[in-house]
């Protein structure tokens, strides 16, 4: 999930297996279609963690997408 306020960070929750890795894409709200980047790749240290998308300030809104890592 992703919550954002006006002049704030994004924040997503990951949830997963401890020790498994996430890999964090985005892509700017309007524009191509197929336009994901990798935004991070995370390795998750609880069952639940936040992740704040610092490198967002002062850019398009975002949509975000959570990719498993083998």
């Amino acid at each position: 999930s992703s919550d954002l306020l006006p002049g704030m960070i994004p924040a997503l929750t990951l949830t997963g297996s401890l020790g498994s890795q996430v890999r964090v894409d985005g892509i700017n709200q309007f524009g191509p279609i197929d336009a994901w980047f990798p935004v991070a790749t995370i390795t998750l240290t609880n069952a639940s963690q936040l992740y704040f998308d610092v490198s967002a300030l002062g850019q398009p809104a975002r949509l975000y997408r959570l990719v498993p890592l083998p």
